[in-house]
């Protein structure tokens, strides 16, 4: 059986580079061939499948980082793209290995061999036989698995991966024997630190056209991992922030939080003033989605916080953060939100909003949506708001709601609920089913004097 060579790791590691990026995936669509330069100080790339005909004649990449169609019937140099718009590291990755290229005198064009252009990549590239025995590598493989007893000369796949299995990598290679390609997760160490790596592999045939050996191509993951456990944390961080729910002789409040991701956009607080009278509560819907939302949203809920504690009126103090906003969010960065004050005494309901443009209000007669048209916050720098006041009846109850959960709302549905558990429990339903936008509410029922319930579980 033949041992694969460092030609055939080669073009495999090779065109799956091409094949990430957008120039490439037009024009390249089978392995790539050599490279040589011309006399003519263009870079040549064999081109197997084009946009073009291919007797219009074969892609160059020119020193100058431009893309030139050469004709060879009248010599005639058409320029196309620039290859650095299009394609970024990878085409000035192959400019790269040229500059390694040592002369062939005998041939009349510089050339470069397969072992020092395999060692020129900057991915780890290794080719092992179907008995899962490494056969080939490249220094970058190298470099992965320094300090450690693992030996590449003498190594199978499951000793070089420790976190696979044989049966999973038996498994792997049978996909790549069918489907032309499989990747699995296969994780190394290099000086005790442990390093995530996709393998993308192909089969190698010879001949007769049967496989002999398999290529693979490392893809770092590590680095995306380690951002994802980040944002993870982030979230965790965001969602013990958010206030449980809160009762009183007077009052009960529950809170829906659900975000599309890891992190969300949304956000809601509420507490008992100092005076002990009134109960404040506001949402925040910041627009956008993940981690530079959330931290935007954080932001923003600092400036709600601090407008809880001052006896401005209420449009005053949205003005403020506002104007704040403003100044402070960064370029296509707004906010909806609304804020609301309830005076335990009287049972009057303040509130304002800014691009909130409905909440909830049951009665016994069911629940309906109130409009509050008005604008978003950091979007208009003299915006002005107002203030809206009505008084809650005991056993009426409100909700304030991101568009995440109000996108949702059947309104005949609603209208024929009344009670305030129902009305929570069917927010919480639609919260949980919506999978593209966050979904957040911050519900309040008015209790009668003395009626003090438990919080539910």
């Amino acid at each position: 059986m033949s041992t694969p060579s460092f030609d055939d790791a080669l073009r495999r590691a090779v065109h799956l580079i091409l094949k990430r990026t957008p120039l490439t995936r037009a024009l390249l669509s089978t392995p790539a061939g050599f490279f040589s330069v011309e006399d003519t100080g263009m870079r040549e790339v064999p081109v197997l499948s084009s946009p073009v005909p291919a007797e219009q004649g074969r892609l160059h990449l020119h020193q100058d980082h431009a893309v030139y169609w050469f004709n060879e019937q009248c010599s005639v140099w058409f320029p196309k793209y620039d290859v650095r718009e299009l394609t970024g590291d990878s085409v000035q990755l192959i400019q790269d290995f040229l500059s390694f290229v040592p002369h062939d005198a005998e041939g009349g064009k510089d050339r470069i061999s397969s072992r020092q252009l395999m060692d020129t990549l900057p991915y780890p590239v290794f080719t092992f036989t179907v008995n899962m025995a490494v056969c080939t590598w490249n220094l970058k493989m190298e470099g992965y698995i320094e300090d450690t007893a693992v030996s590449l000369s003498d190594c199978r796949l499951p000793e070089l991966f420790l976190n696979q299995t044989e049966e999973k990598l038996e498994a792997a290679l049978f996909r790549a024997a069918a489907d032309g390609t499989s990747t699995f997760r296969g994780n190394l160490q290099s000086r005790s630190i442990f390093y995530t790596f996709d393998w993308d592999i192909t089969p190698l045939y010879d001949e007769e056209g049967d496989i002999y050996a398999f290529s693979a191509f490392g893809r770092n993951q590590t680095r995306e991992l380690d951002l994802e456990q980040e944002v993870l944390i982030a979230g965790m961080l965001q969602k013990s922030m958010m206030p449980p729910p809160l009762r009183d002789a007077r009052i009960r409040l529950d809170p829906v939080y659900q975000p599309a991701g890891h992190v969300s956009g949304d956000t809601y607080g509420y507490y008992c003033k100092e005076d002990g009278r009134k109960i404040y509560a506001y949402l925040i819907d910041v627009m956008g989605h993940g981690l530079p939302t959330a931290i935007q949203t954080a932001a923003v809920r600092l400036l709600f916080e601090q407008a809880g504690r001052s006896s401005a009126p209420l449009h005053e103090r949205m003005a403020q953060i506002n104007a704040v906003s403003y100044e402070t969010l960064p370029v296509d960065y707004f906010a909806a939100a609304i804020m609301m004050e309830f005076d335990l005494e009287t049972n009057e309901l303040s509130y304002t909003s800014a691009g909130v443009n409905h909440f909830l209000h049951g009665t016994t007669e069911g629940t309906a949506s109130i409009e509050t048209p008005s604008p978003f916050i950091g979007m208009f720098e003299n915006a002005t708001f107002t203030t809206e006041t009505f008084f809650l009846q005991d056993g009426e109850h409100v909700h304030l709601l991101s568009d995440g959960i109000f996108d949702l709302i059947h309104v005949d549905k609603l209208a024929a609920i009344t009670n305030y558990d129902d009305v929570c429990s069917y927010l919480k339903t639609l919260a949980v089913y919506h999978k593209r936008d966050d979904a957040t509410a911050a519900s309040m029922l008015i209790l009668p004097a003395g009626d003090v319930q438990e919080a539910s579980e």
